[in-house]
């Protein structure tokens, strides 16, 4: 199983407040 390079480096999981997690992307800011 391969991801693009692109994607893996545009997309970030990120720890969220409540113990959670959300996906990030950089390409938003």
């Amino acid at each position: 199983m391969q991801m693009s390079d692109k994607y893996a480096r545009q997309i970030f999981v990120c720890a969220g407040k409540d113990g959670g997690y959300y996906i990030k992307s950089n390409e938003e800011y």
